[in-house]
């Protein structure tokens, strides 16, 4: 089958103008996205197709040499947008040498149509293979999905172009004139409009989904100081609560009040106000990891999210902040200090609890004379460093964390103290199997004082002893499951001990244990720290 050589070019050339004057009419000025190079890769794409059309009416060189000369601009063209949009340095030489080569070797082969069909579709295929490299080498539009179709199409148009090089080198087909209506024209010229269609439609929404991102990414920043907002923080936690529960990978949060910055900005006024938020922001951003997360709360209130990170790590970064703004010094002489809290998540958390408890310790941060740093577990944060041991914190019974009952608190202590030994087996270049010997008996020794614990509160007919019981299944089921995911190697040592260790013995017996004290005979508020 064949179709009019003719008429197809008229319809390449009424598409190539219709997509140039529709991106003509939406590209705006002083966009850098690579659309108005593409338009104008189209007008040249469709004047092309007008010299091809007047084969035999215009002068060779005009039809042969400049319509082809225009053709390799185009695809110049179409690969400074591609470079454009994908944030990637000027590359002058690919840009120019092609059309370069076409002028001066058409011009000299122009009575040889096998070596210019070699020549022609050879550069083609060059700038092909050039701009795919392109649409994969940069960050910019590395996630685009229509990245694909301006592939295809590139991919459709190197295809046909390369057997006809092996035809003409090898002279196995008849030559036939660029108008002549045949099988291998038809099939040529609609893959040329099968292939324009893909690459500009593709390139089009390339660049919406290039701007769609663009436009989350400003919904999730904060204007002033460039860190995110509570939105993209919320969406970040999740992701990392359920990483803790899928995998035992800790995860804290860090919540931080500038102090007294309302009499900044009603001395100094809003600007200087704002300075100041840019300058802890900076502050902060030197302090924390790669893979920390900086956002602002609202107004002077910060939250900074730790992904594997446990009380310890949020500990040492929450005092390395805190001595870093106060030392800060500002051009205009105003010194800045800032109230800390921190907790870290417990696998059975929503993200309301795990906020709130944060939340609270920022909270008697500030009513403790601010400047200061106080943890979940209601103690005050020492300004010269925690005992830490490697990345653990080291855990010790203190007379303030006693319940009143005998029975509950030697329990306690004695749970204190194993997970102190668990630690130090930990820390010791640990043997796996002994590891996990350790954990199990450990397990076990936690699941007879739970046992234990949840008898008493019946006899004391306590409120919530449903939930509480509820709280320690879940607790010892997920102590069983982690054991058996490190026996199988999918998770560390660091993660089944911040579970076990940890999580159990200091949050859980400090944070809900301490619920129903008062129901024992009332102990002193505290912390294993």
């Amino acid at each position: 089958m064949s179709l009019d050589t003719r008429t197809l070019f008229f319809i390449i050339i009424v598409t190539s103008l219709t997509m140039c004057l529709a991106l003509a009419w939406v590209t705006r000025q002083g966009e850098d996205n690579g659309l108005r190079f593409v338009t104008f890769a189209l007008a040249l794409h469709a004047l092309a197709y007008v010299l091809f059309s007047l084969r035999h009416r215009i002068p060779d060189p005009i039809s042969i040499v400049l319509g082809n000369t225009l053709v390799a601009l185009a695809y110049s063209l179409l690969l400074i947008a591609v470079r454009q949009a994908n944030r990637l340095p000027p590359a002058r030489l690919s840009v120019w040498l092609p059309p370069l080569a076409v002028v001066v070797l058409f011009a000299y082969y122009i009575d040889a149509i096998s070596i210019r069909i070699m020549i022609g579709s050879t550069i083609l295929i060059t700038q092909d293979l050039m701009i795919m490299a392109c649409l994969f080498r940069g960050t910019e539009i590395r996630e685009s999905r229509a990245r694909h179709l301006v592939t295809a199409g590139l991919g459709l148009n190197a295809g046909i172009m390369l057997p006809r090089v092996i035809g003409a080198a090898l002279q196995s087909a008849k030559i036939v004139d660029i108008a002549d209506n045949s099988p291998m024209q038809t099939l040529l010229y609609l893959s040329a409009f099968v292939s324009l269609i893909l690459i500009s439609m593709g390139y089009v929404l390339m660049i919406k989904e290039q701007a769609d991102r663009q436009t989350r990414l400003i919904a999730t920043k904060d204007r002033l100081t460039g860190s995110w907002n509570r939105l993209k923080v919320e969406e970040i936690a999740q992701r990392e609560m359920a990483r803790l529960k899928r995998h035992g990978h800790p995860v804290s949060l860090i919540m931080l009040d500038i102090d007294h910055f309302k009499s900044i900005n009603d001395r100094f006024g809003h600007a200087v106000g704002d300075s100041v938020l840019q300058f802890v922001c900076r502050i902060m951003e030197a302090c924390i990891r790669p893979t920390d997360l900086l956002g602002r709360w609202g107004g002077e209130e910060f939250v900074i999210l730790l992904p594997d990170s446990g009380y310890a790590e949020a500990a040492l970064i929450a005092q390395r902040i805190k001595y870093e703004i106060e030392r800060g010094e500002r051009p205009d002489g105003i010194k800045v200090t800032a109230s800390l809290g921190f907790a870290t998540c417990q696998s059975l958390d929503s993200w309301d609890e795990w906020l709130k408890r944060a939340d609270m310790a920022l909270y008697l941060a500030k009513t403790r004379g601010r400047n200061r740093i106080e943890s979940e577990l209601l103690e005050p944060i020492a300004n010269d460093g925690l005992e830490a041991q490697g990345r653990h914190v080291k855990m010790s019974w203190k007379t303030r964390f006693q319940s009143g009952h005998a029975g509950i608190d030697n329990q306690h202590q004695a749970l204190f103290a194993a997970s102190t030994r668990l630690l130090t087996l930990l820390q010791d270049s640990p043997r796996p199997g002994l590891v996990a010997a350790h954990a199990l008996s450990f397990i076990r020794m936690v699941e007879a004082h739970m046992h234990d614990e949840d008898a008493l509160l019946e006899q004391c007919h306590y409120p919530e002893v449903a939930q509480h019981r509820d709280t320690h299944r879940q607790l010892i089921a997920r102590a069983y499951h982690l054991l058996e995911a490190y026996k199988n190697g999918q998770i560390r040592e660091r993660e089944l001990f911040h579970f076990v260790a940890y999580e159990i013995t200091a949050q859980h017996m400090l944070i809900e244990d301490r619920k129903f004290f008062a129901l024992l005979g009332q102990g002193d508020e505290g912390t294993a720290i």
